[in-house]
This record gives C-alpha cells, structure tokens and sequence, in this order.
C-alpha cells in the first residue's frame, strides 16, 4: 500500500499555493514596474519642465535687451528667479535629510513627485515644503513684492519680471491631477485646472514653441 510522506504533502501544498498566488505576484511586479516608470518619466518631465522656464526666460531677455538695457546681473537674476520657485520648497527636506533620518533619495523623489507619490515624511517637513511652493507660486505674494520694486536697485527688477513669468506659465500649466497653483495663496488653496506641463503632446507643442522662438532671436539678431 502505498502511502504519502508528509514531506511530499507539504511540497504539494506549497506548490499549489504558489500556483494560486503566481497571477497575484506578476499583478503586483507589474504595478511596481508601472509606478516605476511613471516615477522615473515624472523625474525627466520636472527637469525638462524648469529647463523651460529657463529658456522662455532667456528668450524673453533677448526680446526685451531689444527695447531696453538690462545688465548681465539683471539678466542672470531673471533667469534665477524664473527657476527658483521649484527649488526653494525643498530646503525643509534638505534640513531632515542633513539632521533628521531622510535621505537623498526622499529630496530626490519628493522632487519629481506627482500626487500620491511622495514619499513618506514629517507632517511638519511636509507642510512646510508645500507652504513654501505656495508662497512662490503666488500672485499676491509676488505682487506684495512688486508694490516696493522702487526701493529695490533696477538690476534686481529682471528677477521680478523671471518669478511673475514663472507664476503665469505655472498658473496655465498645471492641473487639479498635478499641482495645480494657488495663485491667491494665502486667501485661498484652490487653482486653475489647465493643461498639465507633462501631458506629451503639450511637452512637444513647448519645446517648438521655444525652437521657433530662439530661431527667431538668432535670425534677426544685429
């Protein structure tokens, strides 16, 4: 007669186990891999994103040392401002990675990060990270700012003119899925649902909007 090791019946069971759980386990690497994808195309779209504040900075210095004098300060100030909006939020990360237990890797991720992909952190860290976003993304700030443009020497006006072109392009380009700009921060958290700047088609229409614009600038340069 024969009879069934328990060994083999253990194997047996663990194997059918493992074929009830196999389509569960490729669900799950497949969503890994997805949300690996959309985190590492988030990352390229947020660096083309500030890339092109930067050159529609550039390109708008070069239509206006047409008509008035602007300073190299004043232009390397514009295209400063015009980009910082997007960096200084991430000072309150920088501070938990250099004396809390973030990462680099945390300030990398929180960086490119589109809702519902942050990483995990302080809710202090957190709120302040995002208060400053809306600080710089505001309208009433930087016309608080612009009231007192008198006192402030004219090589710092181009910087005003690089942060109000970053709030206006961001107040168009991002949506209620991604970051959408509280231009009436702090009266209000609530934003324009435009055209999110990492929509492909829309990346593509930017960067030749800003092809035909810097060829336009180096044909009819003097």
């Amino acid at each position: 007669m024969h009879t069934t090791s328990p060994t083999s019946m253990l194997v047996d069971d663990e194997l059918v186990l493992l074929a009830s759980l196999g389509p569960r386990i490729h669900v799950v690497e497949d969503e890994t891999r997805a949300r690996q994808f959309e985190v590492r195309r988030a990352r390229r779209g947020r660096l083309m994103d500030i890339l092109a504040h930067a050159l529609w900075t550039g390109a708008g210095i070069g239509f206006a040392k047409r008509r008035v004098a602007i300073s190299r300060v004043g232009a390397a100030g514009a295209i400063v401002a015009s980009v910082l909006p997007d960096f200084v939020h991430l000072i309150p990360l920088v501070a938990w990675w250099a004396v809390g237990d973030g990462s680099a890797g945390d300030v990398l991720r929180y960086a490119s990060a589109v809702p519902g992909t942050e990483p995990p952190m302080p809710i202090l860290v957190g709120e302040s990270a995002h208060h400053l976003h809306c600080f710089l993304h505001s309208a009433v700030i930087a016309g608080a700012v612009t009231a007192f443009a008198r006192f402030l020497p004219r090589d710092l006006w181009p910087a005003l003119a690089g942060w109000w072109l970053h709030i206006a392009i961001d107040a168009f380009t991002h949506s209620a899925d991604v970051h959408a700009v509280p231009i009436l921060y702090p009266f209000t958290m609530a934003g324009f649902d435009g055209i999110a700047w990492n929509t492909p088609w829309f990346v593509a229409a930017n960067y030749s909007a800003l092809a035909l614009a810097w060829g336009w600038l180096y044909c009819t340069r003097s």
